[in-house]
Order: C-alpha cells, then sequence, then structure tokens
C-alpha cells in the first residue's frame, strides 16, 4: 500500500502517445491519473508561457515540446496546488516514458518514510538514472542512506529530467506563486540549475529545496520528443561516459582529480564539500529551533 502522504499520482502524456500503453502496464502498485499533456507541436504558444522573458535569459527560441512539457508540469501542479488537502502531501508526477523499477513501492515508502523537509524530490534522471551498478558522485556527504543502498539527499553538480518526482502540496502553492510574480512560465520543466544572477524573475527552483534520489526509481523507454535526436544522443553518450567512470565519495574524485589533474573534478570536489557543508549548517539551525 502505497505511504498516505501520496495523494495523488499522474502521468503526463499526448493524447496520441504510443507509451501510455507501456507505462500504464509497468508495475508501479499505485494508479496514476492520465493528464493530457499540452499539444505544442504545431507552434501553439499557451497564454502562461512567458516566451519573451525565456528568451531574455536563455538567448535562444523554446522549442515547441519544450513549452508543450514545461506548461504541462506547470498546470498539473497548479491543479494540485487549487485541490483541498494537507500542505504536507505530495504528488507524485511522471511522464509516461518512465518505468517503474522493480519494488518501486517499497522503494517509494522508504523516501517517503525519510525524515526531514521535502519540497521536490527527483525520483529519477533520465539515461543515466538506474543503470546497473552505477556509482554517482557529488551527493552531500550528508545524504541519507535509504533500504536497499539507496541515497537521497542534495547533489553538487548539475541536474535534469522531470520525469518522475514528487512535490508537496506546500511547495505547489509555492510554484504557482512563482509563475505569478513572473508573468508565466518562463523556464523549461527540468531547468533546476539557473542561478538567480541568471535569471531577471525568481523561478520556482530558486525558493524550493531540490533533492535527488540515487539510483534512481525509474527506467525509461524510447529517445526524448523534447530535443533533436542527434543532440540527444550526443548528450546520452557524454553522460554515460562521465557517470560510468565516475567513483562514488570524496576519496574518489580526489584519486580522479589525482590521476588525471582534472580541473573538472577538482571543481566537483569544491562543490561536493560546499554543498555537505551547506546541508551541515542547515541541520544545525534546524535543531537549535526546535
Amino acid at each position: 500500500m502505497v505511504a498516505k502522504s501520496v495523494a495523488k499520482a499522474v502521468v503526463i502524456s499526448l493524447a496520441d502517445s504510443p507509451r501510455l500503453e507501456g507505462f500504464q502496464k509497468s508495475n508501479w502498485g499505485i494508479d496514476f491519473e492520465v493528464f493530457d499533456a499540452v499539444d505544442t507541436r504545431q507552434g501553439y504558444v499557451p497564454e502562461d508561457f512567458n516566451v519573451d522573458e525565456y528568451k531574455k535569459r536563455a538567448l535562444k527560441d523554446p522549442r515547441p515540446a519544450e513549452i508543450g512539457c514545461a506548461i504541462s508540469h506547470y498546470r498539473v501542479i497548479k491543479e494540485f496546488a487549487e485541490e483541498p488537502g494537507n500542505p504536507g502531501d505530495f504528488l507524485l508526477v511522471a511522464e509516461d516514458d518512465a518505468r517503474a523499477v522493480d519494488g518501486f513501492l517499497g522503494k517509494l515508502n522508504s523516501v517517503l518514510s525519510a525524515k526531514g523537509k521535502k519540497d521536490i524530490v527527483i525520483l529519477s534522471e533520465p539515461i543515466f538514472g538506474s543503470i546497473k551498478n552505477l556509482k554517482y558522485y557529488a551527493m552531500s556527504l550528508t545524504a541519507k542512506i535509504l533500504p536497499g543502498g539507496y541515497r537521497m539527499g542534495h547533489y553538487a553538480d548539475r541536474l535534469a529530467g522531470a520525469g518522475l518526482y514528487l512535490i508537496s502540496r506546500e511547495s505547489c502553492v509555492k510554484y504557482v506563486a512563482q509563475v505569478k510574480k513572473a508573468g508565466g512560465v518562463s523556464w523549461l520543466a527540468d531547468e533546476y540549475n539557473v542561478s538567480p544572477s541568471e535569471s531577471s524573475v525568481e523561478l520556482p527552483f530558486h525558493v524550493l529545496d531540490l533533492q535527488v534520489v540515487r539510483p534512481g526509481l525509474a527506467d525509461w523507454e524510447g529517445e526524448t520528443t523534447i530535443h533533436d535526436i542527434e543532440g540527444y544522443n550526443q548528450f546520452k553518450q557524454r553522460k554515460l561516459a562521465e557517470h560510468s567512470t565516475s567513483v562514488s565519495g570524496v576519496m574518489g574524485i580526489l584519486k580522479k582529480a589525482k590521476s588525471k589533474a582534472n580541473m573538472t573534478n577538482i571543481l566537483l570536489l569544491k562543490d561536493l564539500l560546499v554543498v555537505s557543508a551547506k546541508d551541515v549548517v542547515g541541520k544545525a539551525a534546524a535543531k537549535r529551533s526546535r
């Protein structure tokens, strides 16, 4: 039985998507409502997407599919924010190419049962989120250890993917408030890493706490419908190379940095130490406020 704090589960899918059937056959252990994704493939721009603001920051036009994806996620979040319920209730959001890993429900319950604040928790990342025996680097040294060797916490490097995540109702309300302040959505569904200095508006990800679970709780079917296939394949190969050779923990990163004198790894180590220090300070402050 799914934890009571998941009040609603939604899968986002285009009306003609061939992937929905596979999603519904996957062993999730929980019923998902189907949300018809906003179809922008013919150039339609919804009134709640602010193209001008996006172009001001990104210096390029958003792809039609990127607009549709961002608005679909926003409308799912907005709908949950406006429904009655406990601020601590969770919305579980999936895209229709996600496929549950074995024992998904039990692993989800472990995430939900973990102590501590949870605004948004990315449950799986695309491409490299569920490769067997994959070792990840740059997760905070204070990340929670969950049953089965899973970890949940903050990440020092860039995150991507909105294919499977939890978001609290309280966070949904804050998300919608940020959209109103910004004059509409002007970011991609997973544009988590834009710093406040890079944007003239405050994104929801600037005010909400973002955590990730590794290994991921989903596999994926097919290619992305957001980017062109050639660019997607290059991205996939780069990420596979980065993560298949990574070693978890500070000593592993030090070993890589020493052996390759790789500035990227040295900077990554610095980021890991910074995010770990922030966690330590944050936990100490939380204890003092009790």
